[in-house]
């Protein structure tokens, strides 16, 4: 008995079953890296869960360096749209440059 699991794109409006994919195409490597790929817990930014998901099913398919240099795209933008949100919560730099000149003991 084999399960297999069915990537489409999304929006596809093709209604298609497990029949329709041939066995030879369903490997045990595919299954393993189906199995190996684990859920978030929590996702704190949802912005780009979609990304991550077709990242998902492109490592599942055995297209490594795909995936790969897909997941350092979306953690870049992941990372530039933290900064961007918590931008108003940092202190401007004039203001953070002039606390630190002020805290330094002077020399004599």
């Amino acid at each position: 008995m084999h399960a297999k699991m069915l990537l489409v794109p999304i929006g596809n409006t093709h209604t298609g079953s497990a029949n329709d994919i041939p066995d030879f195409l369903v490997s045990k490597q595919i299954a393993q890296r189906f199995l190996d790929v684990e859920p978030p817990i929590f996702m704190v930014m949802p912005e780009y869960d979609q990304i991550i998901r077709e990242i998902e099913k492109t490592y599942v398919l055995g297209l490594d360096f795909c995936a790969l240099a897909s997941a350092c795209v979306a953690i870049e933008r992941t990372l530039n749209l933290a900064r961007i949100k918590l931008h108003k919560h940092h202190p401007k730099l004039k203001d953070h440059i002039r606390g630190i000149v002020t805290t330094f003991p002077r020399m004599h």
